[in-house]
């Protein structure tokens, strides 16, 4: 199932003044540019990482909720369980 939004990956990119999360809209072109989307930017600092990283992560949690909630086997929702964990640990807690 696709999800509706800019698609994944998303990525950060920061400079002296602000970390910006950026979106892929259109993937790589010819010349292997992208064209993207600057989703939000904030100035630098502990929450505003803890902040980009849960951002970044967004289209690969939503996908991992659309698994969990369709899953149609055991071995499918230990799977995407198993995802959701790995996503969790991506973005930095510990549960």
């Amino acid at each position: 199932m696709s999800a509706p939004g800019t698609p994944g990956p998303w990525q950060s990119h920061s400079d002296e003044d602000h970390l910006t999360i950026i979106g892929d809209i259109d993937g790589p072109m010819d010349d292997g540019q992208y064209t993207y989307a600057t989703v939000a930017a904030v100035e630098p600092g502990e929450e505003a990482s803890a902040n980009v990283r849960l951002i970044t992560a967004a289209p690969e949690l939503l996908e991992a909720l659309i698994d969990l909630r369709t899953a149609s086997s055991t071995a499918a929702l230990w799977a995407a369980r198993n995802r959701a964990d790995r996503l969790i640990s991506k973005i930095g807690i510990v549960i």
